[in-house]
């Protein structure tokens, strides 16, 4: 974080605070302490130090002495472990590091917590420059483990990478087991970890944890292990927002780096976890899931691009309450298969879910996978509203693996599926019974290049055309309809060049990984991108 130039100048004349473990005072607390640090236009969380509570510790590498008191910019301290001893524990101190500068050593883990969400402790950079790096190697970037809950820590404007010179460790970039409350994690870049992101609830549940505008990418496995972006388990509350997942639980070309695996994604999200929100993320090129949301919960907004699996939604059936799930105005793109072994290409996979909509989503051009479908539903699925969507040139549109036992009350309405390039079914229910667990139906079309119209629906082993199909159901608005698109040609490679780059998915992804509070830049942004992929698409 860059600090204005008045009060960085100031903090070379203020009175420290002493060291002693003294109470805060709560004259000099901030405007709301309860409510989380507020978001500015630019959509950046703004920090506020508490007046004479918060100590403001600089660390440089290339120009700190450990001898220095660390107490202003220029007289910092140079390792990471003498800055962060200076940190107290109930205090909303800040540990700022110079941007530019690299350290070969890890942060370690995080014994001191914050005075509250809106004042909690800080772990940033100041300066111009690039992200402050921290090379762990073999070690952890940051832990929060051990000693009970820890709450109100605020991680913001770093860049952690693992494994330089420790090629065959197994290390995390932010691994966190303890009941922390009010975590923040924003604009940092995770990379060459074997897991990114870890926040598990190891030692009691964690809560309202927010992960906004991180570059998570290129992690990846020396062993038979379980590869992640990001892992999360135990947590009630979470945001996952604006970042950019990419390339993570494979990494060709690394010596002693596996492959893919079913084993191996961008995002998992354990049952256990409560009040899951994925919004305005890009999820691409995992080695096998770009989202496993096994809480289920919302996702709205994402690019999900060239995964194998790309959103895995997975209800709970068993709990007396059922779990709502969200799922709107995603945007996929081109899926993939795992292996030779594995062929895959699935859009959206779900599973066991009561009560949920699924609503506005386009599903664009796979070419890359042997077993595409653009959405499958299976297990128990309940009270499910599936309206707006848009399939295109994407195999096997819509699946239902489930019969009059399993599934009830599905409601379809306005979804277009066409496919101008295979002779895939358009629609398939698995169980040849007449599927009366269709509620109702309408505005429906449906259109193939390829297949006679015959051949369009497959319900058990028998093909129908749209009329008799919908008359299973009593629809009489759902038809046979070619729609003229736009320009479908429309992807993330050429949008890139829309922009003025070059063209090609790899030339996108390298500009988004320059992401940065710094270089920010609004056009880049998924919200953005979506929207000019959809516009392309007549949505």
């Amino acid at each position: 974080m860059v600090l204005p130039l008045l009060f960085a100048t100031a903090c070379h004349q203020r009175v420290e605070p002493p060291a002693t473990a003294l109470e805060p005072d709560a004259s000099f607390a901030v405007a709301n302490p309860m409510a989380p640090p507020p978001i500015d236009a630019a959509g950046w969380s703004v920090f506020t130090p508490s007046g004479p509570n918060t100590r403001i510790v600089y660390v440089s590498s290339s120009t700190g002495n450990d001898s220095n008191s660390g107490l202003s910019p220029s007289l910092p301290k140079r390792t990471l472990a003498a800055g962060k001893a200076l940190m107290r524990n109930g205090w909303p101190d800040w540990l700022l590091l110079k941007k530019g500068d690299v350290w070969d050593e890890a942060l370690g883990n995080w014994s001191t917590m914050g005075r509250s969400i809106g004042e909690p402790q800080l772990v940033s950079s100041y300066g111009t420059g690039a992200r402050p790096l921290i090379r762990s190697g073999a070690s952890n970037g940051m832990s929060r483990n051990g000693g009970g809950s820890r709450p109100w820590l605020s991680v913001v404007g770093l860049h952690f990478r693992g494994r330089d010179n420790a090629p065959n460790s197994s290390p995390s970039g932010f691994h966190c087991l303890t009941p922390v409350e009010g975590l923040l994690i924003e604009d940092c870049c995770f990379e060459r970890y074997q897991v990114g992101i870890v926040i598990q609830g190891f030692d009691g549940r964690i809560k309202n944890i927010r992960l906004r505008r991180n570059i998570v990418i290129d992690n990846y496995s020396v062993s038979a292990s379980h590869p992640a972006g990001a892992y999360l388990s135990g947590v009630d509350g979470m945001l996952l927002e604006e970042n950019v997942f990419d390339h993570n639980g494979w990494l060709p070309g690394v010596a002693n780096a596996t492959g893919p695996s079913i084993y191996r994604h961008n995002i998992y999200i354990q049952t256990d976890c409560t009040d899951c929100t994925l919004r305005d993320n890009y999820v691409m090129n995992a080695a096998s899931h770009g989202a496993q949301m096994r809480s289920a919960g919302v996702a709205t907004g994402n690019i999900f691009a060239r995964n194998s699996i790309s959103l895995y939604v997975h209800g709970n059936p068993a709990v007396s309450v059922p779990i709502e799930v969200e799922c709107r105005d995603n945007v996929f793109l081109d899926g993939k298969d795992i292996d030779a072994a594995n062929p895959r290409g699935w859009a959206l996979d779900v599973r066991d879910v009561q009560r949920g909509i699924f609503s506005g989503n386009l599903f664009a051009a796979t070419t890359q996978a042997n077993f595409p479908y653009a959405m499958q539903f299976k297990g128990t699925i309940r009270d499910v509203f599936i309206a707006g969507n848009l399939v295109a040139d994407w195999p096997r549109g819509l699946t239902f693996e489930g019969n009059t036992t399993t599934f009830s009350n599905i409601l379809l309405q306005n979804n277009h599926i066409q496919d101008g390039s295979t002779n895939n079914y358009l629609l398939r229910h698995n169980d040849g019974a007449l599927p009366s667990y269709i509620a109702a139906s309408s505005f429906n079309t449906f259109d193939s290049r390829v297949l006679v119209p015959s051949q369009w629906i497959l319900r058990g082993a028998t093909t129908l055309d749209v009329t008799a199909w919908r008359n299973q159901f009593g629809d009489i608005s759902s038809q046979s309809q070619y729609r003229a698109l736009p320009d479908p040609t429309r992807s993330l490679g050429s949008y890139n060049a829309w922009l003025g780059g070059a063209d090609g998915f790899d030339a996108f992804r390298k500009e988004l990984r320059q992401q940065s509070k710094d270089t920010w830049r609004p056009e880049y942004s998924a919200r953005a991108a979506a929207a000019w992929i959809r516009e392309g698409f007549g949505m």
